[in-house]
């Protein structure tokens, strides 16, 4: 299956001025960007609005130094309206499918959750979704901490904080199980663009262009990036930059057999646990 390259140079050649842990020097690498842009003619801002009525980041293009992992994106429709009925309907069904043949795993995770360390069993939090609407993502609480507001703080390989029958769940994936009842209420979707944490939204927002374009379909347990790699924590910008350019690519080449091919390809990711943290 072809999809669009839209990566133009790549992300990683480019100078890193920030991590999720913290920002770089106030300035470090500025004037090095605004130079080349300059020089590249980037007086004219390109248009990065999709076609079918898809709205874009187009009031936040790169202006002195902020990361751009599609450079000139192209422009071009979508082949498919990810927010269609059928995709709906393919997602309540399978999601309520998961829930009635997987509940007996789930009622263990609850009891060894539970009897590991006091806490709730499942961990709630904000997460960013579908034309940037908030809703409370479930997952089995894996880590100590339960953190939601301004600061979190994404966990990485070796964290402290995650339990031991976190540390399973994590590499299993099956921390993720509960998002099938987000899927059910409509908040999710099988497939899609990861959702983050709100304060993350906020930041990449304003670091990387086009980023809430990825929030014109709503976010999935699985999705095009994690199938590619692009799984767990994001250290570095570029490695966020690649995840915000596979979900646009999902979403211009969406089709309810692209769905299937990535449901698929997430079970032999879950098997290989690459990335898993």
């Amino acid at each position: 299956m072809r999809l669009l390259d839209l990566n133009g140079r790549s992300a990683a050649a480019r100078p890193q001025n920030f991590t999720v842990f913290g920002p770089a020097p106030a300035g470090a690498g500025r004037s090095a960007l605004v130079g080349r842009r300059q020089s590249e003619g980037a007086g004219k801002e390109p248009d990065l609005r999709f076609n079918a009525g898809y709205g874009t980041d187009n009031d936040r293009l790169d202006r002195g130094g902020r990361a751009d992992i599609a450079g000139r994106v192209a422009r071009q429709a979508p082949q498919g309206d990810p927010n269609c009925a059928s995709k709906r309907i393919l997602d309540f069904v399978l999601a309520l499918i998961g829930i009635v043949f997987l509940f007996p795993l789930f009622i263990a995770v609850a009891i060894a959750v539970r009897l590991e360390t006091p806490g709730p069993v499942l961990f709630r939090q904000s997460r960013g979704g579908r034309n940037g609407k908030c809703f409370r993502i479930l997952k089995f609480r894996t880590m100590t901490c339960m953190e939601d507001g301004v600061e979190v703080c994404q966990a990485r390989s070796g964290d402290p904080r995650i339990t031991r029958v976190g540390r399973v769940l994590r590499r299993t994936s099956f921390d993720e199980l509960p998002q099938l009842f987000n899927v059910i209420c409509g908040d999710m979707s099988l497939v899609g663009p990861r959702p983050h944490a709100l304060v993350h939204d906020a930041m990449y927002s304003e670091l990387i262009t086009a980023y809430s374009s990825r929030q014109v379909v709503k976010p999935g347990i699985t999705g095009w990036a994690q199938v590619n790699g692009f799984r767990g924590e994001t250290r570095e910008i570029a490695a966020m930059e690649g995840r915000v350019q596979h979900d646009l690519e999902y979403i211009r080449q969406w089709s309810l057999w692209l769905d299937i091919v990535i449901i698929a390809r997430t079970v032999v990711e879950i098997l290989r646990s690459r990335n898993a943290c």
